[in-house]
């Protein structure tokens, strides 16, 4: 099935989660799938160019369905996280791993989950964008991101949108 590769995403907060579990060194493994892991995949197995249609009921599920998987993974990790850190398990030097890894793991794949739930008409999938966004403290993006962003792209009204010439780093 073609919408198999979008189920990988799980497997982030999954492998963030187990680092947890094991302690040590290993609570930094979010960060490395993060930084390291997907980065190398990217460069050895390449970029998909075709764009396969999802007409049909059957298919648009098919690619909806690891969207939804996301929110209650998540939701987990994160809770997982912060009972462990709470629970006093963690060594001192731990600490900072953990919630790096945490917040990497929910953040990076799952801004990205919320982002296509808040371009949907339903108010339904739109609760679900706003939910994501909250467990990663960026609710604001549901309302600014649609009603500013888009209304402004690459204007001077954009904030989200670099100017001619300008550095990331400005």
């Amino acid at each position: 099935m073609r919408a198999l590769p979008y189920w990988t995403v799980l497997i982030v907060p999954s492998i963030a989660a187990w680092g947890l579990y094991r302690g040590g060194g290993w609570t930094a493994l979010g960060i490395a799938v993060i930084f390291v892991l997907i980065p190398l995949a990217e460069r050895f197995l390449g970029l998909r160019t075709d764009n396969e249609g999802t007409d049909g009921p059957a298919r648009r599920l098919a690619y909806e369905l690891p969207l939804y998987a996301w929110v209650p993974v998540q939701i987990g990790v994160q809770v997982f996280g912060l009972w462990l850190v709470a629970s006093g398990e963690l060594a001192g030097w731990e600490i900072p791993l953990a919630i790096a890894s945490v917040g990497i793991a929910a953040g990076a794949p799952g801004i990205n989950v919320a982002h296509e739930f808040m371009h949907r008409k339903g108010a339904g999938q739109r609760g679900v964008a706003e939910l994501v966004m909250s467990s990663v403290s960026y609710t604001h993006c549901c309302i600014e991101h649609v009603y500013g962003h888009h209304r402004n792209v690459a204007t001077p009204l954009d904030p989200a949108s670099s100017r001619p010439g300008e550095s990331v780093y400005r």
